[in-house]
């Protein structure tokens, strides 16, 4: 189920995403070069060229002049804004474009809360405006990387702007403070708009790993949102530290901090990486890093039927299969967290139960679209990644168990093709690689001397099924 299923609110889904389909899907190549050798479109567009030339021009003569006032500020964003609607592409421009911003934004919002004790207006206007400039210029090109990062930088600043509400010339924040409240409910009313808009992205292109990233940039900052809210609503404090909340936010880079309560403090790391640049000189947000037990299954879970889903729709979504390759660890970690009092042995059945239950959605991929590599990708993953990483003879039994099984279904399927299928043969000799290895582990290999026999006819079907790669497939030929 989609939990995040808001309306857009004041970005319009209509005027988004028509355009986007316009440029992205059922175009002819050959028809849309054909109209740049019509004189009057060439013309036209040479024309274009040059009054862009010139405003960049422009823009970059200002920024290499004196300080501007606030009006000539102003001016010059809005000749970025004209600039990148037209093409989004040009980095320096966004990054003019952030220096202007946080020149006039700061100020403005400094001015706003010396004069009416808010700022809020200030980082409404900001955000509404960036939301939009970035919305007009993900119309023109859906993959603009720069116009991506200047969105995810304008929803850590807008938040930044927002914190000064409640946090300028004081220390502490009272948990009755309404303001807080108010502000932290806008926050998730925002942070579920981006999410929903993102499915609407991925609706029209489930390949734009942009639009992917975004939306793991776009959790991160809910999980900020809910562990800010968790700490105000916490009965056992009277007041909470404002220095340690803009810490945190000063933290917010797009990584999966919050995710990294792992059951085995040796192997922690950063599941996600980071997106933003962001200052890891302060520690003293550390304690606030983790969220509750509740939300952090919340966001996991979320995500994690959203890639069942995506995937459902089309076998062929490498981008949802890798999310759901760095998500299964923490699925993992969800449940192993469940029990009480586990084990070793415990995990690794756990392990394994879980690599049973994506076994059975990557055959039905397999079995659906046999030649796509993707579902074969996640196949091999999931087969490593269940692997016992302790030498406990229970747990390598019950795996050289799934092995089995896997084997005699690629089998099935290689016969169901009628012996022609090459990602097939691959996986069935990774896998009885794999079986041979973890038997050696058992002390078992003598009951399997055949396995390398196998493995080898794997390799010589291979040789006949895809001849480009023959030196390769000749140089993993085992010989006794």
């Amino acid at each position: 189920p989609r939990i995040f299923s808001r309306s857009i609110g004041q970005i319009s889904t209509d005027t988004i995403i028509t355009p986007i389909l316009l440029i992205m899907h059922g175009q002819n190549r050959a028809e849309y070069k054909a109209r740049f050798n019509d004189e009057k479109t060439s013309s036209l567009l040479k024309q274009k060229a040059k009054q862009w030339y010139a405003l960049s021009e422009e823009i970059l003569s200002r920024r290499r002049g004196p300080t501007e006032s606030v009006v000539k500020i102003e001016e010059t964003l809005k000749l970025t804004e004209k600039l990148l609607a037209v093409n989004p592409d040009p980095t320096h421009l966004w990054n003019h474009r952030r220096e202007l911003l946080l020149q006039l934004y700061d100020t403005k919002a400094e001015h706003d809360l010396r004069s009416t004790g808010t700022s809020c207006k200030v980082a409404n206007e900001f955000i509404d405006q960036e939301r939009g400039l970035t919305s007009t210029s993900l119309q023109r090109n859906p993959k603009a990387y720069g116009a991506w990062f200047h969105r995810k930088w304008s929803i850590r600043h807008w938040l930044q702007l927002e914190l000064n509400v409640v946090c300028d010339g004081e220390t502490r924040i009272q948990n009755d403070d309404s303001r807080f409240g108010d502000i932290c409910i806008e926050w998730e009313k925002k942070a579920t708009e981006e999410l929903e808009l993102c499915s609407q992205f991925l609706i029209l292109d489930e390949r734009n790993f942009h639009c992917w990233n975004y939306r793991r940039f776009m959790v991160s900052v809910m999980a900020f949102i809910l562990q800010t809210k968790e700490s105000l609503d916490s009965k056992d404090k009277v007041n909470l530290d404002v220095k340690r909340f803009t810490s945190l936010l000063a933290k917010l880079d797009g990584s999966w901090l919050w995710a990294n309560n792992c059951f085995d403090k040796e192997k922690e790391n950063i599941v996600m990486g980071s997106q933003l640049s962001c200052d890891n000189s302060s520690h003293e947000a550390d304690n606030l890093t983790m969220l509750g037990e509740e939300q952090r299954e919340f966001l996991i879970k979320n995500e994690w039927n959203f890639t069942f889903e995506k995937i459902q729709q089309n076998f062929s979504n490498c981008s949802a299969f890798h999310y759901r390759s760095k998500l299964l660890p923490l699925m993992l970690n969800y449940q192993y967290r469940k029990l009480d009092m586990p084990s070793q042995t415990q995990l690794d059945e756990l392990k394994l139960s879980l690599a049973q239950d994506e076994l059975e959605l990557v055959q039905n991929a397999i079995f659906t679209e046999p030649d796509d590599q993707t579902a074969w990708w996640y196949h091999r993953f999931v087969i490593f990644w269940s692997k016992p990483s302790y030498l406990d003879g229970t747990a390598l039994e019950a795996y050289v168990e799934l092995l089995d099984y896997e084997i005699e279904s690629i089998k099935e399927l290689i016969n169901t093709e009628g012996g022609k299928c090459k990602w097939g043969f691959l996986a069935q000799h990774m896998l009885i690689t794999e079986m041979k290895s973890t038997l050696s582990l058992l002390d078992l290999g003598e009951e399997y001397n055949n396995l390398n026999a196998e493995a080898n006819q794997c390799l010589e079907k291979l040789i006949l099924l895809d001849p480009v790669r023959k030196k390769r497939y000749s140089s993993m030929i085992q010989h006794e």
